[in-house]
């Protein structure tokens, strides 16, 4: 028999191609041509046809080439046994075997990605089911072919079927009628139509046979029944202290790393597991390749690499990562559904039909790019994520999407893709903006925020080339992310827009100027937000915008109102809502009765508050802007705890922390933290108190609210100073004193005497010492208790 390092040397000779030749147009080294030829190595299929491909060989040839690995199959294939244990796969297992031992189900195809773990699932699935079927469990690789012929011949000598003047498919069906077995036919994309061919004959010859295919494609025939297989579930990101062992992808990656009994080092290792796990979307050749890495990176250098390149996670030089598990199935394509595939590597987040319709109907029609679209799923080249609404939506894995954005970038078609998914971003964030005042906010609220990394590229791409549209973009999306808490993030896109083009059209720069000021006064820069609404209040007032006129009035009433200046506060909201009033501009109308509600409590006038907090609840309730809501709330639950009422408090404050979680308003939450805090030590339950004030530290640590954090600081210096730690109680009494000097801001006038008293609690017990603790407390990061 012909080796194949002989049969790859006579075909390249043949073909006229040296060695360094045909490894340039196979994109393979050219000692990897040396040691296939010498026998030195054995190719994987991969490679075997990205050489047949530069050889540019005919059905025959290709044959004549793979047949001799494929030759001579052992007699009786055996299912082969696992290695090492499953992990993260028992829900699959166990529904595969529900569909298995279904009387009407007697075609599965697992489907999914290269290297999700299609072809360890069969084989465990093999192991659990064999009970179930009298002749047995017969395996079937279709990997190592490419003729239909080879496969047909080596499955009929494997199953033992006779060989008759019948075809070779007929005498395998003719062979397995009447017994009662199970076929595991593995990695059946190579030959699809051959595979569906087959299963089709048997399922119309042969009742007793069950058959489970592994495959990138689904076979599209008639009884086929589908097992979409997903990659193992990852770890949530953010999260304070994670269990590594109770994700699938975690465990499975720190295990082939060798870390057995699950344990990392710190938490910034346990970080970098996290972080790695969902850059590689938890596809587990992948992490197992990531994992065998860590032998000469530790896991933080490693999550770093893989943010900037997946290159290092290649199995040999003969391919990388992304064309293993992506390469063979793109080439299958038809040139629409690569440039379908490629194009919709754009989107960096989920995406619907439509989105993908908007973007990548470049030249095609919405109904060549929905065709393109169910093909690419059918291929496991794009996956329907978990239904959230009522609209399917679909992604790329990280690996996949890798791939396609390669070829993207390589296209002369780049920028205008991105451009288009640019500017369908800035169209689903401006109608968002619309909705974040309505009954429906919670709704865009999530989109948004499952699309979040689809905004950064576009704000990314537009401050670039199309700035104007960068600030239409950033002046819609100030709302959601002051809802979110992404101030920061917010603030900076805003800045990078203005910069860009600081020549913009008076009407998109005023919306802008008032984002960026909105992000800034939220971080407490005064400053800067105050140079940043003035300005916007200057455009609105030439525009004749009494909308904008309105809404800049109220930023600068509530910079007073931090500051302290309440008089001010209280006269700039009341013109705000003179115009807002005459404009019958209703949600307008309960922000600022809100504000002013809020301006009353603060200087204690407790009677007025009331009366606004009533209004303010009435009118946001009307427009069914929840956020205005929680405001509304929060005002008549503090100011009822001022009026001693402590049972009429808590009911508001707890409908006010209900309502904020319902649509993750994290300052709503942070707010409602702090003040039913504050009530619980006012009942004497100070290990309540502490938890809820340290978890409202956070929060606002988290947005960068140091207006607040000081505020927060004071009540639990008053926690500390009801347990008798009264040296932990002056070190948060001077944090807070630092963080109000940053941002010049004084104690809220409704707080002083609660914050007076604690110090003088504080003084009194440590007499001369007081003031070492206080500086000491300078020094002292106000890290949560």
């Amino acid at each position: 028999m012909t080796s194949f390092g002989d049969e790859l040397r006579r075909l390249r000779r043949r073909s006229g191609l040296s060695q360094e030749a045909l490894a340039e147009h196979a994109g393979l080294s050219t000692e990897a041509i040396s040691l296939l030829e010498r026998g030195r190595r054995t190719p994987r299929m991969t490679t075997m046809r990205l050489l047949a491909d530069a050889m540019g060989l005919d059905a025959t040839d290709r044959s004549q080439l793979f047949g001799t690995l494929t030759e001579d199959p052992p007699a009786g294939w055996t299912v082969p046994t696992l290695a090492q244990e499953m992990i993260g796969r028992d829900d699959d297992l166990a529904g595969l075997g529900r569909l298995l031992r279904h009387p009407g189900v007697r075609l599965i195809t697992v489907c999914g990605a290269g290297g999700v773990g299609k072809t360890r699932l069969s084989i465990a699935i093999a192991g659990q089911e064999e009970e179930h079927f009298a002749d047995g469990v017969r395996w079937l690789p279709v990997g190592s072919f490419s003729d239909p012929d080879a496969f047909f011949a080596a499955a009929a000598t494997t199953l033992g079927a006779t060989q008759t003047r019948r075809s070779q498919l007929d005498s395998i069906v003719e062979h397995l009628r009447g017994t009662r077995q199970l076929l595991l036919i593995d990695n059946a994309e190579t030959l699809v139509r051959a595979v569906g061919q087959l299963c089709a004959s048997i399922l119309a010859n042969a009742p007793g046979v069950k058959m489970l295919v592994t495959s990138r494609h689904q076979l599209e025939i008639a009884g086929e029944s589908v097992y979409a297989l997903r990659p193992l579930g990852v770890p949530p990101i953010g999260a304070a202290e994670i269990d590594l062992q109770q994700h699938p992808a975690s465990r499975l990656f720190l295990e082939r790393a060798g870390r057995l009994d699950g344990q990392v080092n710190d938490a910034a290792e346990a970080a970098a597991v996290v972080r790695i796990c969902r850059r590689l979307d938890g596809l587990p050749l992948a992490l197992e390749l990531a994992a065998a890495r860590t032998g000469v990176l530790t896991i933080p250098e490693l999550a770093d690499t893989l943010d900037r390149t997946l290159a290092i996670l290649g199995r040999s030089r003969d391919a990388s990562l992304t064309e293993e598990v992506v390469g063979w199935s793109y080439r299958l394509l038809t040139p629409v559904e690569q440039a379908i595939f490629c194009r919709l590597s754009v989107f960096t987040a989920s995406f619907d039909r439509e989105d993908a319709a908007a973007v990548c109907a470049v030249e095609l029609s919405q109904v060549e790019v929905l065709d393109a679209l169910a093909s690419l799923v059918s291929k496991s080249l794009v996956i329907r994520t978990e239904d959230i609404g009522p609209t399917a939506r679909f992604r790329l894995l990280q690996v996949v999407r890798e791939f396609a954005r390669e070829r993207l970038a390589s296209s002369n078609e780049a920028d205008r893709v991105r451009g288009r998914h640019a500017r369908h971003v800035l169209d689903l964030v401006e109608r968002a903006a619309s909705e974040l005042t309505r009954p429906d906010q919670h709704r865009w609220l999530d989109l948004l925020e499952r699309q979040v990394t689809d905004v950064r590229a576009a704000v990314g791409w537009l401050t670039e080339h199309a700035p104007v549209q960068a600030q239409r973009l950033v002046a819609a999306s100030w709302r959601w992310c002051y809802l979110r808490g992404r101030y920061a993030e917010g603030r900076a896109w805003a800045e990078a827009a203005l910069s860009a083009a600081p020549g913009a059209p008076p009407p998109v720069r005023a919306g802008a100027l008032s984002g960026a000021g909105m992000l800034a006064f939220l971080q407490c820069d005064y400053e800067i937000a105050g140079h940043r609404i003035d300005a916007a209040r200057t455009l609105y007032a030439e525009l004749g915008d009494e909308d904008g006129l309105a809404w800049c009035l109220a930023r600068l009433g509530s910079i007073a109102r931090e500051r302290g200046d309440y008089p001010t506060a209280r006269r700039l909201h009341l013109q705000s809502l003179a115009l807002a009033e005459r404009g019958a501009n209703q949600h307008e109308v309960g922000a600022q009765l809100n504000y002013l509600a809020f301006v009353a409590w603060l200087s204690g006038d407790l009677d007025e508050a009331d009366r606004l907090n009533q209004r303010g609840l009435e009118t946001m309730t009307s427009v069914g802007d929840r956020e205005g809501t929680v405001w509304a709330l929060t005002n008549a639950g503090i100011t009822a705890r001022y009026r001693d009422d402590l049972t009429g408090a808590d009911l508001l404050l707890r409908q006010s922390l209900e309502l904020s979680e319902s649509i993750t308003f994290r300052e709503g939450i942070a707010w409602a933290y702090n003040q039913l805090g504050v009530l619980t030590r006012l009942q004497g339950d100070l290990d309540t108190a502490q938890r809820l004030q340290s978890d409202s530290l956070e929060i606002h640590r988290e947005l960068g609210d140091r207006w607040r954090m000081a505020s927060v600081l004071d009540e639990l210096a008053a926690v500390a100073a009801a347990t008798g730690d009264m040296a932990g109680a002056v070190a948060r009494l001077s944090a807070a004193d630092r963080f109000r000097a940053e941002i010049g801001a004084p104690v809220p006038a409704a707080e002083t005497p609660e914050r007076e008293r604690t110090e003088e609690l504080c003084r009194a017990a440590l007499g001369d010492a007081f003031r070492a603790y206080a500086l000491a407390g300078i020094a002292t990061p106000p890290e949560p208790a």
